[in-house]
C-alpha cells in the first residue's frame, strides 16, 4: 500500500495502551448500563447477595441411609457403575457421595474395579468366591513385549557402495540438531 503523502507512519500503541483504554470504555459501558436499569427499577434496592452455604456434617444415621440408597441402586442395575452415574442415578453431586462409596468399599459391599478415571463399582458376587478383580492394569499402558531370542552372529558380506553423487555440505552436524 502506498501513501499519498511522505509522512512518517503513525507509531502503532502498545499492548499497555490497548488494554488500558479497553478497560476504560469497558468500564464506562458498564457504569452506564447499570445507570439505565436502576432508572428502570430493575434491581431492588434491599436486595443483598446470598452468603455462600456451608458444609454441612452428615451424621452417620444420613451416611447410612445414603449408603444404602447406593446399594439399592447398583442391585437395580446390576452393573459396573462409575461414580458419575450413581450421582445422577440418585440426583445428587459425585461430592455428596464420594465417602460414602469409600465406606461401602472399605467394608466390602461394593468392589472397586479399575484405577483413576475408569473407575467403576460393582456389588461383590454372592456364594465363596469373591469377586474377581485381577491385578490393576491401567488401560493405557501397553504390555511390555518380550525380549528378542538373540540372534547367531553371521558373517556379513561386503556391500558395494556408490559413491555419493551430492556434494558434501558445508554445514557441520550441529547445524541440523538446531533446525529442529
Amino acid at each position: 500500500m502506498t501513501r499519498k503523502d511522505d509522512s512518517p507512519p503513525a507509531a502503532r500503541p502498545g499492548r499497555t495502551v490497548v488494554r488500558r483504554e479497553l478497560r476504560r470504555v469497558a468500564r464506562a459501558f458498564a457504569d452506564e448500563l447499570l445507570s439505565t436499569l436502576d432508572d428502570l427499577g430493575v434491581f431492588d434496592p434491599e436486595a443483598k447477595i446470598p452468603a455462600r452455604a456451608k458444609r454441612v456434617r452428615r451424621s452417620d444415621h444420613n451416611l447410612d441411609e445414603l449408603s444404602v440408597r447406593i446399594i439399592a441402586l447398583m442391585n437395580h442395575y446390576g452393573e459396573a457403575l462409575a461414580i458419575s452415574d450413581i450421582a445422577a442415578g440418585l440426583e445428587l453431586s459425585k461430592r455428596d457421595i464420594a465417602h460414602p462409596i469409600a465406606q461401602l468399599v472399605a467394608a466390602e459391599k461394593l468392589v472397586q474395579i479399575g484405577e483413576r478415571r475408569g473407575v467403576r463399582y460393582v456389588l461383590p458376587t454372592k456364594g465363596p468366591r469373591k469377586a474377581a478383580v485381577g491385578p490393576r492394569r491401567s488401560r493405557h499402558k501397553k504390555p511390555r513385549a518380550k525380549a528378542p531370542a538373540a540372534k547367531k552372529a553371521t558373517a556379513r558380506k561386503p556391500t558395494a557402495r556408490k559413491p555419493s553423487a551430492r556434494k558434501p555440505s558445508s554445514r557441520g552436524a550441529s547445524s541440523k540438531k538446531r533446525r529442529r
